[in-house]
């Protein structure tokens, strides 16, 4: 099968790519590589790529010469922090609406895109793809207007995938962004006291990079099947920081103490996440989702290694 990419070097992207192209599949990557650095995420695959804004119509002309089955929309800008509401409007919905007409010419079996848990805004317990959804900030916002352009299309299948807090190697370049997993893992192979907001009750659905590439997987075989809609992507369980804290600590090798700091974005953040996976298990599929202790210990010999390679 044959798939476009878009924000292909991207953290979520460069996995899905990478393991597209292990699967036998033909894949043409597209991004705008704000981040430069990103090339390299891309640099061990022999696949077409190509640069270019997806809020620009004329820089996705190019990719109309190819026939696909599906398009992965994972480009987007992604800072939660952003406040620049026109930038992120452009990029996040206006570079949404181009992939969607785009596919509309080259890939008939639909798209599957990017969403997020930011769309729920402060929510207790479970989060169902039915209830109420308040963003916190303009980020939020943009994907709820994605994912109302998804719910509303009729005449065209997208599936959208609303992703929890995604952890894992290859985000080293997101910066603040990071999960917080991976800054925390940073912090104490740095030999850095791992700052936490007081109290550490604050928890999250963890989901694993590779269980977020299998949903990717699914819900592209679910488009040819006729499902369309958009649906949770994490675990169905929350875990607190200080959990995660701990399972670090167990993994590394000079665990240091937590180092409380006041959160600064109060009205802006979520101190719950969990997803309610109900629907994604009914209509995408059943993922055999990676324990987060065994995540973190895949996480952790990563950055361990990356350490000793640079070393060497």
């Amino acid at each position: 099968m044959k798939f476009l990419v878009t924000g292909a070097s991207g953290f979520i992207g460069a996995n899905l790519c990478r393991e597209l192209v292990k699967r036998g599949h033909s894949v043409v990557a597209f991004d705008f590589f704000l981040a430069q650095e990103t090339w390299q995420n891309l640099v061990d695959l022999n696949i077409p790529v190509y640069c270019g804004d997806i809020s620009e119509p004329s820089d996705i002309a190019c990719l109309a010469k190819y026939e696909f089955n599906v398009i992965f929309h994972q480009a987007a800008i992604v800072d939660t922090l952003e406040t620049d509401l026109h930038k992120l409007y452009k990029t996040n919905v206006a570079g949404f609406r181009n992939v969607i007409a785009l596919g509309k010419q080259v890939a008939k079996s639909g798209i599957v895109y990017a969403s997020s848990a930011a769309t729920y805004g402060k929510q207790e317990g479970k989060c169902v793809e039915t209830s109420t959804q308040k963003p916190l900030n303009i980020y939020g916002w943009t994907k709820k207007l994605n994912d109302i352009a998804a719910m509303t299309s009729i005449d065209y299948p997208i599936i959208g995938l609303k992703y929890f807090n995604v952890y894992g190697p290859g985000e080293e370049h997101k910066g603040k962004m990071k999960s917080v997993i991976g800054q925390k893992i940073d912090q104490m192979l740095n030999n850095e006291e791992p700052t936490l907001f007081h109290g550490g009750e604050q928890s999250r659905d963890w989901i694993y990079i590779d269980d977020v590439v299998k949903a990717n997987i699914l819900a592209a075989k679910a488009l040819v099947n006729n499902v369309a809609g958009v649906f949770n992507c994490g675990t169905g369980q929350a875990k607190s920081f200080i959990d995660i804290y701990e399972s670090i600590s167990n993994k590394t090798d000079n665990p240091l103490p937590i180092k409380w700091i006041d959160n600064p974005h109060k009205e802006q953040y979520q101190s719950h996440t969990e997803a309610d996976i109900t629907n994604f298990k009914e209509h995408i599929g059943v993922i055999d989702y990676t324990p987060l202790d065994q995540g973190i210990k895949k996480y952790v010999l990563y950055e361990y290694k990356k350490t000793k390679d640079s070393v060497n």
